[in-house]
């Protein structure tokens, strides 16, 4: 039953793909919960998208969510720093910045020593430095890099103007 959901949940994705190829992200009506991907122990599950954006029509699973999402559209910043005078629209993103000041590296490489603030940040060091994977490719010279920035920074390197 799960593999059947995340089969159908999966051709949904590819079919608003190629009709809104560049338009909005692709999600089938159904939202998989989050870590389901990563074989969290609710795998397989989906929710409703019940909650609707007024502004931009986005569907979210939870009021919660939506509320949150919603701070994109009015700018509110309801979270402060404690260290300094910047404000966030999302907690989680307050705490990854008040790491910049306590110097908080809570998360360790699996295979070196080396810490990170950010879980994305470790993730990428992972794949890149001891995995090898680099799945950014520079249209220009082919060179592969480990993640969206490093090629951006990259593509300076051949005089690229690069807009985003």
């Amino acid at each position: 039953m799960a593999a059947k959901l995340r089969r159908q949940c999966w051709e949904n994705r590819l079919k608003e793909q190629a009709r809104h190829p560049r338009t909005s992200p692709a999600s089938c009506s159904l939202v998989v919960v989050l870590g389901t991907v990563l074989g969290a122990p609710n795998s397989g599950n989906h929710i409703e998208k019940r909650h609707i954006c007024d502004i931009c029509g986005k569907g979210f699973p939870y009021h919660s969510i939506l509320e949150s999402h919603k701070r994109c559209h009015t700018g509110e910043k309801p979270f402060n720093c404690h260290f300094c005078d910047k404000k966030f629209a999302q907690k989680a993103t307050l705490q990854v910045h008040e790491r910049t000041h306590t110097g908080e590296r809570p998360y360790k490489c699996r295979y070196c020593e080396k810490t990170f603030a950010q879980y994305g940040t470790k993730t990428v060091h992972e794949k890149s430095a001891h995995l090898g994977i680099r799945n950014y490719k520079c249209p220009k010279c082919d060179k592969c890099l480990s993640s969206p920035s490093a090629l951006y920074t990259h593509k300076k390197t051949h005089g690229e103007k690069t807009f985003q």
